[in-house]
């Protein structure tokens, strides 16, 4: 199991449990005890197909499409089609009404505090340089996706979270259709938001 570095992961404790609680095989310890002039081949191999990634998105939009950016790319590949599962963990704040209002909420919101992180941490600044747009997914239940109707991620709650789906209740999978059988690979419904959703049809930020 490989977790993304995020967050929200952090704010919840899902990092932490991942990597220390012994109940799975951490690939992202694994990856840091080899060598990396002499197995960087395996390594990406390992990096690029794990069973499960855990992260999280920069964006949902309202009509079901998941925006991920990165500044390597890195993390790209197994959430499009390497990994065998991948589990989502969203707060509700990153819901925004389009993907036009999620690529303003990356380059406007997300960056400048991931760019703070990055040069505090590695000493290098980050960048947009590649963003992962996720419309619709072919394989059945291979993504799913766990609304938490709280704020998590950059300047977080603390925990005590209660999750939900955009469809009013539960965990629902990318992929899964609808009561009706349409619409399949797409959450949908209404969902009620916190903090940062772009512009209101009336002009000017909004905060719901």
């Amino acid at each position: 199991m490989y977790n993304n570095t995020s967050r929200t992961l952090e704010a919840i404790g899902v990092a932490a449990d991942i990597e220390r609680s012994g109940r799975y095989q951490p690939l992202r310890l694994r990856l840091y005890r080899m060598d990396r002039e002499m197995q960087q081949h395996e390594m990406r191999a390992l990096a690029a197909s794990p069973g499960y990634v855990v992260g999280s998105v920069h964006a949902l939009t309202e009509g079901g499409s998941l925006l991920i950016a990165s500044a390597s790319g890195s993390q790209l590949g197994p959430l499009a089609s390497g990994a065998g599962h991948v589990i989502l963990v969203i707060g509700a704040q990153k819901i925004v009404p389009d993907v036009a209002t999620g690529m303003r909420r990356i380059y406007e919101y997300c960056y400048p505090l991931e760019d703070a992180r990055a040069r505090q941490a590695y000493g290098l600044p980050s960048g947009v340089n590649n963003i992962l747009i996720i419309n619709k997914v072919v394989t059945a239940e291979r993504i799913t996706a766990i609304l938490v109707n709280e704020r998590l991620g950059f300047l977080s709650t603390a925990p005590g979270r209660q999750a939900v789906s955009a469809t009013g209740g539960g965990v629902r999978q990318l992929g899964q259709p609808d009561a009706g059988g349409k619409r399949a690979g797409r959450l949908i419904g209404p969902a009620r938001s916190a903090g940062w959703a772009g512009r209101s049809r009336r002009g000017g930020r909004r905060r719901r």
